[in-house]
């Protein structure tokens, strides 16, 4: 995935979208563009349960989006 900003690489995968979005805003308000990636196969499976969500963060932002990460958690 590339954006205007630069290329897009993974920074965390979620079981809940909600738990996403709440990081995602995290990341926005500290000046981290970020994008959320449905990376659900499970629904073609039919195992609609078992839905991942992808956190992306451009490569420049990686390092100290993880930091964000992980004093959040």
């Amino acid at each position: 995935t590339k954006i205007m900003m630069g290329e897009m690489v993974f920074l965390k995968s979620f079981s809940s979208e909600i738990e996403a979005e709440i990081v995602k805003g995290m990341l926005e308000d500290n000046g981290i563009a970020c994008v959320l990636r449905n990376s659900n196969m499970s629904s073609i499976l039919g195992n609609i349960g078992a839905m991942n969500v992808d956190l992306l963060v451009n490569q420049e932002d990686l390092s100290e989006a993880q930091k964000l990460v992980d004093n959040h958690s």
